[in-house]
């Protein structure tokens, strides 16, 4: 979704460049150079600095006073400051990008960056959070973004699975549907891993392994290395419960630290690697089990 934005960007750019005076092809020129590294920083994990490139992007848009330029900067200004966790700065990011989409009547541009808010909501814990995502998800439904409804019914169903209430089976069912019907495996991954949940939830913990591992495949195919560790370790947790092979659970277990790691998620890493270090243990793979505790150390003393 984020692409997205940034080829709305480049095509804005390309236009600003052929009307307007050197002053503004200059500032448009400092403007794709920003974004660019910005966008090479997030592809690398460096949200941080990603952030940091489109703020300053931002300092030149502003001064042209074009919405078109503005909204998708302030867009990928919030994803980026989201992927770092800083979801009340994220927020604010969102909501300028939405009342700037609004103002130049972009239905679409306006659809994402309310979804991005929800999000941040959602993260927050902020109450309105479940009405946004309703909000979104009757948006992406006349606009037919399925993957987009898809996200907002998985909003809900989380909502929903972590206040207990009787309506979760409705939006992860009705969230999976939306998701299939997009094949986006964006959309797809997050409606499995709900669905696991709340087969967990019910107690059904071979159907919930499945749909974790469905999951897992989803993210697995878009590189979504945060979301396949959370997938994987749910993997993990229920093989422990189900009394599998150790080398199996630790198996899981090792590759989910590699997926946090990989995600920059470096305590959900350490975690991992040292409940994968027990069950080689367990299974007698003294070896694996070194190599597992030596890389959870290693870590650790990174973060020091």
């Amino acid at each position: 979704m984020r692409l997205l934005w940034l080829i709305c960007l480049v095509a804005s750019l390309v236009l600003a460049c052929a009307s307007t005076q050197p002053a503004s092809d200059t500032a448009n020129a400092t403007i794709a150079k920003q974004v660019a590294l910005a966008d090479e920083a997030y592809e690398l994990g460096r949200y941080g600095t990603a952030a940091s490139r489109y703020r300053q992007a931002l300092l030149y848009a502003r001064s042209e006073d074009d919405a078109q330029l503005i909204a998708p900067l302030l867009h990928n200004l919030g994803t980026s400051l989201q992927q770092s966790h800083l979801c009340e700065d994220a927020h604010v990011a969102f909501q300028e990008a939405f009342d700037l989409y609004q103002s130049i009547g972009d239905d679409t541009g306006s659809l994402m960056s309310l979804l991005g808010r929800a999000t941040c909501e959602h993260a927050l814990r902020v109450p309105r959070a479940k009405e946004t995502l309703e909000d979104v998800l009757k948006r992406a439904r006349s606009l037919g973004h399925t993957a987009v409804a898809a996200r907002a019914a998985s909003g809900l169903a989380a909502i929903s699975l972590s206040q207990n209430l009787e309506e979760s089976e409705v939006y992860v069912t009705q969230a999976i549907t939306l998701a299939q019907k997009s094949k986006s495996n964006s959309a797809l991954g997050v409606a499995y891993f709900n669905q696991g949940r709340l087969l967990e939830r019910n107690a059904d913990d071979n159907r919930a392994l499945q749909a974790f591992e469905r999951a897992a495949q989803a993210y697995r195919a878009i590189d979504d290395h945060a979301g396949l560790a959370s997938a994987l370790s749910r993997q993990a947790a229920l093989s422990v419960r189900l009394g599998s092979a150790p080398l199996l659970t630790a198996n899981l277990y090792q590759r989910a630290a590699h997926a946090a790691a990989s995600a920059r998620q470096m305590k959900q890493a350490i975690r991992g690697f040292e409940s994968a270090a027990k069950f080689f243990i367990d299974a007698d793979r003294l070896e694996q089990a070194e190599l597992c505790r030596n890389r959870a150390a290693t870590i650790d003393a990174s973060l020091r």
